[in-house]
This record gives structure tokens, C-alpha cells and sequence, in this order.
């Protein structure tokens, strides 16, 4: 037909995929910022928690 496809190209570099659009990268910083912005507050929150917990077992030893 005149057409030829290859699948695999004579260049041993291979083919760099390109870079995604400047918004899909924003978009997966401000995921990733989300991302640690919750688990940071999950963290302080399960500390606070134990030492709320630390604290009432003493006040429950004392009474």
C-alpha cells in the first residue's frame, strides 16, 4: 500500500516520552501537595490523640 509500520524504532536511545502540558503538572503538584498536607495533619492529629489518651489514663490513676 505503500505505508510501512514498525514497531520498534533503529534508534537504540529509544523514543523520550514528552513532557505532560504545564496544567497536568500543576494539577499532580497541587495532588501531591494535598497528599502531605493531609497526612501531616493525620499525624499531629494521632499524636495529639495519644497524649490525650496518656493523659486521661493518669488523671484516672489519680482519682
Amino acid at each position: 500500500m505503500g505505508v510501512r509500520f514498525r514497531w520498534h524504532s533503529d534508534d537504540p536511545s529509544g523514543v523520550v516520552p514528552p513532557e505532560p502540558p504545564p496544567h497536568r503538572r500543576r494539577a499532580r503538584m497541587l495532588t501531591i501537595l494535598l497528599i502531605a498536607l493531609v497526612a501531616a495533619c493525620a499525624g499531629i492529629h494521632w499524636r495529639t490523640r495519644q497524649g490525650l489518651v496518656a493523659a486521661r489514663a493518669d488523671l484516672q490513676a489519680q482519682v
